[in-house]
C-alpha cells in the first residue's frame, strides 16, 4: 500500500506501509501528522490510521469515517467526496477528472493545477533527462575523488618501473599488470557498492539526493536490496549501448531509461 504524508506543510512519498511504520518510529511522522493513500476521500490524522484504526480508515468507519460523514452513520448513496477538500456532495453539482470528483469550490484550482502541471495526490512527478543526468555527473565526481585515491597504487608502481622500457617479451612487467588489474577491479567494486548501497538504502545516491530525486517502483514503492543490484548491471547496458539507453530517457513520457525498463523503476522528484 502506497502512501503520502504531510511534512512542513508540503506532500511528501510516496512511502510503503513498513517505511511509514519507520517514520512513525522516528518520530518524522506523529500522531498529528497528515497521511494520504489513493482512494481516500481526504487526508487524515495518522493517529486514525494507526494499528487497528488502520481498517476503518481504508474502509470508511472509525474515527476516519466520522469525520467525513459527521456522524457515526454511513454515507449516503448518492453522495461523492471531494478529491481536494473530501467533503460529501451529490455527484451532479461536482466535475469528475477521471476517477476524480472535484467540487465546484475546488474546481478552479484544480483545473489550474492541471494546466500548470503541478503534482496532484497520488501523481509522480518523473524526473527528466538532464536533471539525471546532472545527478550522474555529481555522482561521478564523487567516485572520481575516490578512484583517484585507489590508483595511488598504481601510479606509485608505474614510477618505480620505468615502463617507458618494455620487458624483452615487449610487455610490460607482470607485477604491473597485476596492480592494473587489481585497481580495475576495486574501482568497480566501489562503484557497484556506491551505487547499490545508496539505492537500496534510501533510494537515491548522492548526486540524486542532491537533485531531489529518488528511485522507486512503478507504484511509488522502495527497491529492494535485489533490485537495487539488479538495476546497477542494467545500469551498463545503458552505459554499453553508447549511451542510447540513458538517452531514451529523454523521449519516454515517463523518463524511463533502459535500465528503468528492465528493472520497472522510475526516477521522481521527491
Amino acid at each position: 500500500m502506497i502512501w503520502y504524508y504531510e511534512a512542513q506543510g508540503r506532500q511528501a512519498g510516496p512511502v510503503d506501509d513498513a517505511e511509514l511504520g519507520r517514520l512513525a518510529e522516528a518520530g518524522t511522522i506523529t500522531d498529528g501528522t497528515l497521511v494520504w493513500r489513493e482512494g481516500w476521500p481526504g487526508w487524515q490524522p495518522y493517529s486514525s490510521v494507526r494499528g487497528g484504526a488502520a481498517h476503518d480508515a481504508m474502509t470508511g468507519g472509525g474515527a476516519a469515517h466520522d469525520a467525513i460523514t459527521g456522524g457515526g452513520g454511513a454515507a449516503p448513496a448518492d453522495l461523492a467526496p471531494c478529491s481536494q477538500c473530501g467533503r460529501l456532495q451529490p455527484p451532479s453539482e461536482m466535475a469528475r477528472f477521471g476517477e476524480r470528483w472535484v467540487c465546484a469550490s475546488c474546481k478552479p484550482m484544480f483545473v489550474q493545477r492541471l494546466r500548470e502541471g503541478a503534482a496532484l495526490p497520488g501523481q509522480m512527478v518523473y524526473g527528466g533527462f538532464w536533471i539525471r543526468f546532472g545527478a550522474r555527473f555529481l555522482d561521478g565526481l564523487l567516485l572520481f575523488a575516490v578512484n583517484m585515491l585507489l590508483s595511488l597504487p598504481m601510479i606509485f608502481y608505474m614510477a618505480k618501473f620505468n615502463l617507458q622500457q618494455p620487458t624483452a617479451a615487449g610487455m610490460p612487467p607482470t607485477g604491473f599488470l597485476v596492480v592494473t588489474c587489481l585497481t580495475y577491479l576495486v574501482q568497480f567494486a566501489v562503484q557497484a557498492a556506491y551505487e547499490i548501497y545508496f539505492i537500496g538504502r534510501s533510494g537515491a545516491t548522492p548526486g540524486k539526493m542532491a537533485c531531489k530525486l529518488r528511485v522507486v517502483r512503478s507504484d511509488g514503492s522502495r527497491l529492494t536490496w535485489g533490485r537495487a543490484t539488479g538495476r546497477y548491471f542494467a545500469n551498463l547496458l545503458s552505459a554499453f549501448t553508447l549511451g542510447i539507453g540513458y538517452i531514451i530517457a529523454g523521449f519516454d513520457e515517463q523518463k524511463r531509461a533502459l535500465h528503468d525498463h528492465i528493472c520497472d523503476t522510475r526516477v521522481v522528484i521527491s
